[in-house]
């Protein structure tokens, strides 16, 4: 593998984590190992993408996102990608209002159009391995997704197993897709564990320039199948990553 390849198989979730000092030991090497002298430029990206979307993200809009994400994991696991996260962002809300004024001008959010992402990681110990499409796990592997708008507005995300059963992920309680966040990698506020389902557990996100009931996208997702694409009806999208449980990691 090349090492440029290879370095982005650190998120920028990590690189945010080293550059606040929360990561452990052994994780914050094995980034310093595998990034090397591209350390400092990562961190230099990452602080470029952070000050572009504060710009266009009005102090309340931030803060009313910021409180969704609280709010949804209440009393509840947080998954242990997402409490820096949050951490960066309330670090952000006291800067802003000194920045834009105590109420801010009326500024739209910038997004940034490309292709919406999914991303699997599987915890292993203290690490997270990223999993390719079609990558191997088993019952009892605990999963973290994290997904990359590429410009769409709302979105949700979810899953189903072999037995049919669908899971929604984002969000995890109510039947309407959620305003996404920009950027790359946005964890979603759980974690999820591989149950004993045979054969596979096919993630797909769901993404649109306006709001959907989740309903529109059940029946679809029930009658996929073995197809390859999961079809929907425009402006509804879907990117789909599919986990293969069928044997050994």
């Amino acid at each position: 593998m090349k090492p440029t390849n290879q370095s982005r198989q650190i998120p920028d979730l990590w690189v945010e984590q080293y550059a606040l000092g929360e990561l452990p030991p052994e994780r914050a090497a094995l980034v310093e190992a595998t990034l090397g002298d591209g350390l400092q430029a990562r961190l230099a990206e990452l602080e470029a993408s952070d000050r572009d979307v504060l710009k266009g993200v009005p102090p309340r809009v931030f803060a009313a996102r910021v409180g969704a994400q609280a709010a949804s994991a209440r009393g509840r696991s947080w998954g242990w990608a997402l409490a820096p996260v949050l951490m960066a962002a309330v670090v952000a809300m006291a800067v802003l209002p000194r920045v834009l004024g105590p109420e801010g001008p009326e500024v739209e959010v910038t997004r940034v159009k490309g292709t919406p992402m999914l991303q699997v990681y599987r915890r292993t110990g203290a690490d997270a391995e990223l999993l390719v499409d079609g990558g191997k796990a088993g019952a009892g592997d605990v999963l973290q997704v994290s997904y990359t708008s590429g410009g769409a507005e709302f979105g949700a995300v979810g899953s189903i197993d072999g037995n049919g059963v669908i899971t929604w992920h984002l969000p995890i309680r109510g039947r309407s897709a959620v305003v996404l966040q920009p950027g790359s990698g946005v964890p979603l506020a759980e974690s999820y564990e591989l149950d004993d389902a045979p054969d596979h557990e096919r993630f797909f996100f769901v993404t649109s320039p306006a709001d959907f009931d989740l309903a529109e996208v059940e029946d679809a997702v029930r009658s996929w199948g073995t197809h390859e694409d999961l079809e929907l009806d425009a402006p509804l999208r879907a990117t789909v990553f599919t986990v293969d449980k069928g044997g050994a990691r």
